[in-house]
This record gives C-alpha cells, sequence and structure tokens, in this order.
C-alpha cells in the first residue's frame, strides 16, 4: 500500500507539480491549499498529532522556519527545488 501525502499549497500549479513528482515516485497524494494554519490545526486532532508535515516555501529565513517548526512542521524545503531534492526530503520525514 503506497504511503499517503498530502500537498498544500496555496498555487495550484505548484500544487500540480508537486503532486506529479510524489505521484511519479509511487506517493498517493491528497492536495490541499492552506499553510502553516493548517499545520497547527491538524496536530490538535489525536490521530494526526504526530503526522510528518514538509513545508515547502519561498521562505528560507531562519524565524520563518523556526515559525514553521512551532506550527509542527517535521520539515523544510526552500522553493525553487528540484524532484530529487523533494523525494529524498519525503523519505527522511516518513
Amino acid at each position: 500500500m503506497a504511503q499517503k501525502i498530502l500537498v498544500v499549497d496555496d498555487s495550484s500549479s505548484m500544487r500540480q507539480m508537486i503532486s506529479f513528482t510524489l505521484k511519479s515516485a509511487g506517493y498517493e497524494v491528497e492536495e490541499a491549499n492552506d499553510g502553516l494554519a493548517f499545520t497547527k490545526e491538524v496536530h490538535k486532532l489525536p490521530n494526526y498529532k504526530f503526522t510528518p508535515i514538509l513545508v515547502l516555501t519561498t521562505e528560507a529565513g531562519t524565524d520563518k522556519k523556526m515559525e514553521g517548526k512551532a506550527a509542527g512542521a517535521t520539515g523544510w524545503l526552500v522553493k525553487p527545488f528540484n524532484p530529487e531534492q523533494l523525494l529524498n526530503t519525503a523519505k527522511k520525514v516518513l
């Protein structure tokens, strides 16, 4: 059974590109268009408290990374990125 990954991005074209990359590698993918607020909320739910969340963002600053970590992000990948980076990082957080 394929591992399931939720792709969250406010850009539909970015979600499509990420989803394509992950699906091509055998992952099952769902999409949503929210951000760090989603991360905070999903970790409040008992069944998802320890769900790994990888943030893909244009923000490279330490402050934003710390904000993501505080929200419950497991990993942080700065855009632009290449498909190999995405897959390697996904493997690390899963």
